[in-house]
């Protein structure tokens, strides 16, 4: 009998360590003095009361969530997709606690390990970070440039034609960005996600 393997997409997170979880029991909504997320920068960035009492209303079963090992059917070895991004809840009592999602929604991490998020509340958390990814993006693009970039920060798709269709709107404009990068960028079809790199003005 075959043995199957299941291998999700890895997302690197050695940027920057995140705070650990401090899970004793999530307050209530009007407990809360601030939210705040890991953004796609890693850095972390204040989140719209909305937002943040959404996130909650996710977790509010989270004690009841299933843990990822026992949803894995038997005879099946898998590595579940980490979970990245980092939410950050601080309560009027001053005690901290942070979850961190995978990049969907899809697992949650706290102290009780990986948990599966259900499928009402997967969607609305995939709705939401779909959100602030997009919000992200259009961040990072309208810096002035030229500015520093590092690949597969934004939504990029990995590829020369792909970041100059996130700063400039206009794909077919990547040849200004491998001139601009030939000391880190030897081939425009082979990019590695993680080289920092610059975004020259478009000459006028």
């Amino acid at each position: 009998m075959k043995t199957h393997v299941i291998v999700f997409a890895v997302l690197a997170f050695s940027c920057i360590v995140l705070p650990p979880s401090t899970h004793a029991g999530l307050p209530p909504t009007n407990q809360i003095l601030t939210y705040a997320r890991c953004d796609s920068e890693w850095k972390w960035r204040e989140v719209a009361k909305s937002d943040g009492d959404l996130v909650l209303s996710c977790l509010r079963d989270i004690e009841d969530f299933k843990t990822w090992g026992s949803t894995v059917p038997p005879g099946i070895h898998g590595r579940p997709i980490p979970a990245v991004r980092g939410f950050r809840i601080v309560s009027t009592s001053g005690e901290t606690n942070v979850v961190h999602f995978s990049s969907r929604g899809q697992l949650v991490h706290c102290p009780r390990g990986l948990l599966v998020v259900p499928d009402k509340e997967e969607e609305a958390l995939a709705q939401l970070l779909a959100r602030w990814r997009e919000a992200d993006n259009a961040r990072i693009a309208s810096q002035p440039l030229p500015c520093e970039y590092r690949i597969g920060t934004a939504n990029d798709g990995s590829t020369l034609s792909g970041i100059a269709r996130l700063f400039y709107g206009d794909a077919t404009k990547w040849p200004e960005i491998y001139e601009a990068n030939r000391t880190v960028i030897k081939n425009p079809d082979i990019i590695q996600g993680g080289t920092v790199i610059t975004i020259p003005a478009l000459k006028q």
